[in-house]
């Protein structure tokens, strides 16, 4: 997204490039090696950068592996910014939180919200949009709080759903404390995914739900309507406390003062009296009224719903409830239909009935049916409490199935829901795998090795393609100070077998799958697996020989046709 390449990536200037990019080569706030990763020793500052040194970033991966195969120009797996659905969260750093931590550990989130009677839900105060008017539940962030109660307490309905849920207000400068100690259950306020929230704070997220940027908003009657005139000396920006958007507009503003408030509410009441020209943030969360002026979009803001790391279990139901009305609204499934649904869709079947065994999550399999029959499904929420300011057409919030339109592609999407699985064994997963990666001094990598493309195996006994490519990444950041020629050193390469290579991650024969695998419901929870983000898209599809009369779906599905599966 930023242009950093192989060839370039040892030699730019880091005080030219934008905030992100500073942070993949380890700078923060104009200081090499300074980013904070929160990972270990003896991963560096500038990992990120030390990975696409030694294979390229990911265009290039695509290029020399599997362009050739499946041109990229026009498909899922193109970058975001050219019609693809190839998005990554943003590379910002987090201050580790001095917090004592509520350490539950898998299975004891539920079983506390449930004993307790109320899910305490963090959401912030005042935001017409997102969170609440004077108290009242109102606005997006609530209505995901409806629908993980939903889920989880089935005797509520859309008339008594409130009676189980505690909203708790929270703000930037409170949030992560209040759920790195347990004060809250699930944070749904406005929050920014990134790596140092991740790993610094030792917290779990969604998928993005809402894609925003950050801008800034001044007086309607202010001369100040752009970056350049805004970094003056004279003037000054306000942001909460613990937020992103302080050190990214510091990134861009060097001469205008900057002001940390405790709440996005606060700097704009500052801006209003005269204390502070501009109030710096999400933009959907800035004032949309006459009275003010919103410019200087400059850097993604994308919004997930948190929670602690610790328990896979709670983590995994409330990434599955947000990603159900997703679903749900994929399959045109609605608040209206969703328990009268008809359909014979895969995933609708799995959504309404309540029949299968979902083996991991201590909820009925028709959980996210109840989560649509109180809220709707993700397009009904988002037209209830965000469409009036900011019509979704033609934006990121569109659903990936939009049409790709003046150069937006929407990027909602959700994971599969399936809970087919070889084995319905539930893994209870054990943390501590970098150091012991890192003792051992080298990282065991499942991968596929007849695949071309993927991954084929050399005279030598290295693997070479894309999935190969990506575990050489991997290797890079674990061992630092190996040169790029010897990365190989690093690396044990095992076959994958696709029948059983989730078994094989979960019993320790590699320590990571580097293997076309889709992401499911069942595999997610069921195998207690954690995935990254989808790093190439495809489809099932169906091979004939050339002349054979079977070439379609329908011309397949005749009694005594046999097809195999792979």
């Amino acid at each position: 997204m930023h242009n950093i390449t192989q060839a370039n990536v040892g030699s730019l200037d880091a005080t030219t490039l934008v905030f992100e990019a500073q942070n993949v080569l380890g700078y923060a706030n104009g200081t090499a090696n300074a980013f904070q990763t929160g990972f270990p020793d003896p991963i560096p500052a500038n990992y990120v950068a030390h990975a696409v040194s030694t294979v390229g970033n990911y265009g290039e991966l695509y290029q020399r592996h599997l362009e050739s195969i499946v041109p990229r120009a026009g498909t899922d797996n193109a970058l975001y910014t050219d019609g693809g659905l190839l998005y990554a969260e943003p590379l910002l750093s987090a201050t580790a939180s001095n917090t004592s931590r509520l350490n539950q550990t898998f299975g004891q989130t539920y079983g506390a919200v449930r004993a307790a009677g109320t899910l305490k839900c963090g959401v912030d105060p005042d935001d017409p949009i997102f969170g609440t008017v004077s108290g009242q539940a109102h606005g997006f962030s609530v209505d995901l709080c409806k629908a993980l109660a939903a889920a989880i307490f089935p005797q509520a309905t859309e008339a008594t759903i409130m009676s189980y849920i505690t909203l708790v207000p929270v703000t930037p400068a409170t949030r992560f404390d209040a759920i790195i100690s347990g004060r809250i259950d699930v944070l749904a306020s406005v929050t920014v995914p990134s790596e140092g929230r991740q790993v610094s704070l030792h917290l779990t997220n969604t998928r993005p739900y809402f894609f925003d940027v950050q801008a800034f908003a001044v007086l309607a009657n202010s001369s100040v309507t752009s970056l350049a005139q805004l970094d003056q000396p004279q003037y000054s920006f306000c942001t909460g406390v613990g937020s992103i958007a302080y050190a990214t507009a510091r990134a861009y503003l060097k001469n205008a003062i900057g002001i940390a408030t405790t709440s996005t509410s606060e700097a704009m009441a500052m801006v209003l009296n005269g204390t502070c020209t501009a109030v710096t943030s999400n933009k959907a969360t800035l004032p949309q009224d006459s009275s003010f002026k919103i410019f200087g979009s400059i850097d993604r803001a994308p919004d997930a719903v948190f929670t602690r790391n610790g328990d896979s279990q709670w983590s995994d139901l409330v990434k599955w409830v947000v990603d159900g009305l997703v679903i749900a609204e994929i399959n045109n499934v609605t608040k209206a239909n969703v328990m009268s649904y008809s359909g014979s869709a895969d995933e609708v079947v799995t959504m309404t009935s309540n029949l299968v065994v979902t083996n991991g999550l201590p909820v009925p399999s028709n959980f996210i049916a109840r989560a649509v029959s109180i809220v709707g499904n993700y397009g009904e929420v988002y037209a209830r409490n965000v469409e009036p300011v900011i019509p979704r057409a033609n934006t990121l919030n569109a659903l990936y199935t939009a049409p790709y339109s003046n150069g937006v592609r929407g990027q909602v999407f959700a994971d599969v829901l399936s809970w087919n699985l070889g084995t319905t064994t539930p893994v209870v997963a054990t943390g501590g795998r970098i150091g012991a990666v890192v003792s051992r001094g080298y990282v065991i990598c499942g991968t596929k090795q007849t695949v071309p493309g993927f991954g084929v195996v050399q005279p030598n006994g290295t693997v070479y393609g894309f999935d190969a490519d990506m575990c050489r990444a991997l290797a890079s950041v674990l061992f630092p100070s190996t040169p790029i020629g010897n990365i190989d050193s690093r690396i044990q390469w095992v076959g994958a077998p696709g029948s059983s290579r989730f078994d094989l991650l979960r019993n320790s024969t590699f320590d990571v799958l580097f293997y076309a695998s889709t992401i499911t419901i069942g595999r997610d929870v069921q195998y207690n697996l954690t995935f990254a983000q989808p790093v190439f898209n495809d489809g099932a599809a169906i091979l004939v020989n050339s002349g054979s009369p079977y070439n379609s779906t329908s011309a397949l599905n005749v009694a005594g046709v046999k097809y195999c599966v792979v």
